[in-house]
C-alpha cells in the first residue's frame, strides 16, 4: 500500500509538471494579453513557446495599429478637405438669404441645417477617433432639438413623421453640442425609417432626454441588440433606399458617441412608463452618470 501511494504521488507530480510545461506558457501569455493595451511595450518572453506566440500576436498588433493610424489619417485629411468648402458654401447660402423668395426660405434653411449637420458629423468623427471628450458647454436644448430635426427635413419619409419638440424653451444642459446633435439626428432618423407613419415627441424629464414614438415598436427579442452594428433585426425593416453599408449603423453610432461622453443611452417600449402609448419605442439619453 505504501509503495502504491508513493507511485501515485509521484505520478501526480510528474503529470502536474508535464501539464505546467505544456499549458503554462499559454496561461502566462493569456494573463499578459488580458491586460494588454495598444501602446504598451512588450516584455521579454520567458520561453521559446511564449516567444513564438507573442511574436504572432505582435504581428497582428502591428497590423491593427497601422489600420487605426490609416483611419485616423484619413478622417483628418477628409475633415481638412471638406471643412473649407463647407464654410464657403455656408457663407454663400447666408448671402443668398436676403434675395430668396420668402416661399423658398424654408428650403434655404434646410440647406443651411444640412451643412451644419455635415460639419457636426465631422467633428464627432474626429472625437471618436481621438477617443477624447470635448469640453462641455451650455447648450440650449430646445434649439438643439429643432436644429437636429431641421437637418433631416430632406430625408425621404420625413413628412410621414409628426414631430413634436416638447422641451421647455430656455432649458440649458451642459454638453458637447456636436455630440448631442449626432445622437439626436440618429434617433430621429431611426424614427423616420422604422416608426413612420407615427408621432415622435422629444421631452426633457428628470435630467434625461426622451425620444418616444407611437410606431410599431421593436420586438422584445430585438431590444437588447438594437445598438449592435449591422444587427439583422434592424436591417430587415430598414428603408430599402439605404445602402447596405449604412444599415444598422445609426443607433450604434449614437451609443458610441454617448459612451465616449460618459452618457447613458437606453431603449425601452414606449408604454413602459407612459400609458398614453399603446405601442412604440422610447430612447432615453441621460447626460451624466446615473
Amino acid at each position: 500500500i505504501g509503495l502504491a501511494a508513493i507511485c501515485l504521488a509521484l505520478g501526480a507530480a510528474i503529470s502536474w509538471q508535464v501539464a505546467d510545461w505544456a499549458v503554462g506558457p499559454i496561461e502566462r501569455l493569456t494573463a499578459r494579453l488580458a491586460n494588454w493595451a495598444p501602446d504598451e511595450g512588450r516584455a521579454a518572453p520567458a520561453s521559446d513557446e511564449e516567444s513564438r506566440l507573442l511574436g504572432a500576436f505582435a504581428r497582428v498588433q502591428d497590423r491593427f495599429e497601422q489600420a487605426i493610424a490609416r483611419e485616423r489619417e484619413f478622417i483628418a485629411n477628409l475633415g481638412h478637405e471638406i471643412r473649407t468648402p463647407l464654410a464657403a458654401l455656408r457663407t454663400d447660402l447666408e448671402l443668398l438669404e436676403p434675395a430668396v423668395d420668402p416661399a423658398q426660405k424654408p428650403r434655404l434653411q434646410r440647406a443651411l441645417a444640412a451643412v451644419d449637420a455635415i460639419a457636426g458629423a465631422l467633428e464627432s468623427a474626429r472625437s471618436l477617433l481621438r477617443e477624447r471628450r470635448v469640453a462641455a458647454q451650455p447648450v440650449d436644448l430646445a434649439r438643439c432639438v429643432d436644429d437636429a430635426w431641421a437637418s433631416l427635413q430632406a430625408l425621404p419619409g420625413a413628412e410621414r413623421l409628426a414631430f413634436a419638440n416638447e422641451v421647455v424653451p430656455g432649458t440649458i444642459v451642459e454638453a458637447d453640442r456636436h455630440a448631442l446633435l449626432t445622437i439626436l439626428r440618429n434617433l430621429f432618423r431611426n424614427a423616420v425609417e422604422h416608426a413612420a407613419p407615427a408621432r415622435c415627441a422629444v421631452r426633457y424629464v428628470d435630467g434625461a432626454i426622451e425620444v418616444a414614438d407611437d410606431g410599431p415598436g421593436i420586438a422584445p427579442e430585438d431590444l437588447p441588440f438594437v445598438f449592435d452594428r449591422y444587427y439583422r433585426g434592424r436591417m430587415l425593416d430598414t428603408a430599402e433606399a439605404a445602402p447596405d453599408g449604412e444599415r444598422g449603423l445609426g443607433l450604434a453610432i449614437a451609443r458610441q458617441v454617448a459612451d465616449l461622453n460618459g452618457w447613458q443611452l437606453a431603449v425601452e417600449p414606449a408604454s413602459a412608463r407612459d400609458r398614453r402609448y399603446a405601442q412604440g419605442t422610447r430612447f432615453i439619453l441621460r447626460l451624466g452618470p446615473n
